[in-house]
C-alpha cells in the first residue's frame, strides 16, 4: 500500500487538533487570555501569588503557618518567607511594613489589611487586579484559605483599612504575567 506524503500530513494535523481540542476548555482559556497590564508583575511577586493560590482549600487555624492550616497573617508570613523576605508574624505589626498605597493602586502581590471597630485585625493578598474588581487570597476564621472579589463581599469590602506594598514595583528581577 502506497501513502502520499500529503496524505500522511493531513493525518498527523488531524491528530495534532484533535488533541487540542479535547483540552480543557478552561486551561484553553488561561492559555489564550492576553494579560493585562495591571497583572504584570515581578517574578518574586508572581511566585508568591503562585504559591498562594496553591494554598487555597488549606483550613483555617489560629496561629498555623503550616502547609495544611493557616491563619490570615500565618499565610502572609509564610509566603513571604518562602521568598527570603521577612516579615513580622501579627497582621497589626505587619500593618506598619513597606508602603502604604491606595487601594486602586493595588497589584498583585500587594496586601489589604483590615479593621474591625478597634483595631487591624486581618491581611489578605492580592492575587488578581481589574481595572473593577479585586481578588484576594486570604485565610478566613468560616472558609480557611479562599480567593475571593473583594467588591462581591459586603463583609470585607466595608472594613478595609489599608494597602500595602512590601515589593517594590521597580525590582529589576524580571516579570511575569498573573491570570
Amino acid at each position: 500500500m502506497n501513502i502520499s506524503v500529503p496524505y500522511i500530513q493531513l493525518i498527523v494535523l488531524a491528530v495534532i487538533a484533535g488533541t487540542l481540542m479535547s483540552c480543557n476548555p478552561k486551561q484553553r482559556k488561561l492559555i489564550t487570555e492576553s494579560p493585562t497590564e495591571m497583572n504584570r508583575v515581578s517574578t518574586t511577586r508572581y511566585e508568591i501569588v503562585e504559591q498562594a493560590r496553591n494554598t487555597v482549600g488549606a483550613g483555617y487555624k489560629y496561629g498555623a503557618t503550616g502547609s495544611s492550616k493557616f491563619d490570615c497573617s500565618g499565610l502572609v508570613y509564610s509566603l513571604f518567607l518562602a521568598q527570603d523576605i521577612a516579615l513580622p508574624r501579627s497582621t497589626d505589626a505587619m500593618s506598619s511594613y513597606g508602603e502604604e498605597i491606595k487601594l486602586h493602586e493595588v497589584k498583585p502581590g500587594d496586601l489589604i489589611f483590615f479593621r474591625n471597630v478597634r483595631k487591624i485585625d486581618h491581611v489578605a493578598i492580592v492575587s488578581r487586579k481589574s481595572p473593577t474588581r479585586t481578588w484576594l487570597i486570604h485565610s478566613t476564621t468560616s472558609r480557611g484559605v479562599v480567593e475571593e472579589v473583594l467588591e462581591e463581599s459586603h463583609y470585607w469590602k466595608t472594613r478595609v483599612d489599608q494597602c500595602r506594598r512590601i515589593i517594590p514595583l521597580a525590582e529589576s528581577e524580571g516579570t511575569a504575567y498573573v491570570k
